[in-house]
């Protein structure tokens, strides 16, 4: 065979492979987010991000319909939208023969997760995902997180700390299930223009401080910290934030398709109003080092 026939023929193959894994990865994010029974507000940019790079990459036409609808219509009918693409894609013959489990599962672990808030809904879909797919139970890292959402829902109530917990987990299979699936690698958050090499001399009086992900300590510790340096401590990112922190845990994942929806939106406001400006979770720590 000619060798630029095989090239092209190995070409088309690793094109539909690449193909199979956005498209899985992007239907398991969707049911991620609906997983609520809703779509926040806070889950909207992340869903303007992965819908966009599946158009962009594949013209997929069901993420164009996203993309389109997703400032004209109410809340409760693009939710019946995502509702509508999951139900026809999930049952496709075609896609269930070419969609690898892991990696749909990967998908909707981002989608629960993006907003950084784990929801008693979520948790009860989470748990029926893996019941329905025992087999995912053979990764560790899955069984940490389905035994770690058993125990949260006990009570009925999801607790701060619960939460903390099982997105520690989730960022494990979601960080290196990126690794193993090649999906979206292309930008590195550290490297975004806006971050700081060090908080050594960084004047926090009267600045707002907002942490994302999952960090080595309790967040309230670290609040704590900034607030005895005259900073205050917000939970979401808004036009008035000055500095977000970034977690250690997943950064070399961070990358635009694929991160939270508070560096999203950060990397927005950055864009337009050059604020907030980023740091990451050891430069924090260092300084804290100094400090006591």
């Amino acid at each position: 065979m000619d060798d630029n026939i095989a090239d092209a023929a190995l070409g088309r193959i690793h094109g539909k492979s690449n193909y199979w894994k956005a498209v899985g990865y992007w239907i398991g994010f969707l049911k991620g987010v609906v997983a609520s029974r809703a779509i926040e507000e806070e889950e909207k940019v992340a869903l303007v991000s992965h819908s966009k790079e599946l158009f962009e990459s594949f013209q997929d036409g069901d993420a164009f319909d996203v993309l389109e609808d997703l400032d004209g219509l109410e809340d409760e009918d693009m939710y019946e939208l995502l509702e509508q693409v999951i139900s026809v894609r999930s049952s496709d013959e075609e896609y269930r023969e070419n969609v690898k489990l892991t990696v749909e599962f990967c998908g909707f672990l981002k989608g629960i997760a993006c907003d950084s808030v784990i929801t008693l809904d979520e948790i009860k879909t989470l748990i029926e995902f893996i019941s329905l797919n025992e087999i995912l139970l053979d990764d560790d890292r899955i069984s940490d997180i389905y035994k770690a959402s058993r125990l949260a829902i006990a009570d009925g109530i999801i607790s701060e700390e619960e939460q903390e917990e099982i997105l520690t987990y989730i960022s494990r299979v979601v960080g290196d299930s990126m690794a193993d699936t090649g999906i979206s690698t292309s930008r590195d958050i550290p490297a975004l223009e806006g971050m700081l090499q060090t908080l050594e001399g960084y004047d926090f009086q009267g600045k707002e401080v907002v942490l994302t992900g999952t960090f080595c300590m309790l967040k309230r510790i670290f609040w704590k910290f900034l607030e005895e340096q005259g900073a205050t401590a917000k939970k979401g990112v808004s036009k008035n934030t000055d500095l977000l922190i970034c977690s250690e845990v997943g950064s070399e994942h961070y990358v635009t398709p694929n991160a939270g929806t508070k560096i999203l939106r950060a990397i927005d406001y950055y864009s337009s109003d050059g604020q907030p400006e980023f740091a990451m979770e050891h430069m924090l720590l260092n300084l804290m080092e100094n400090k006591l």
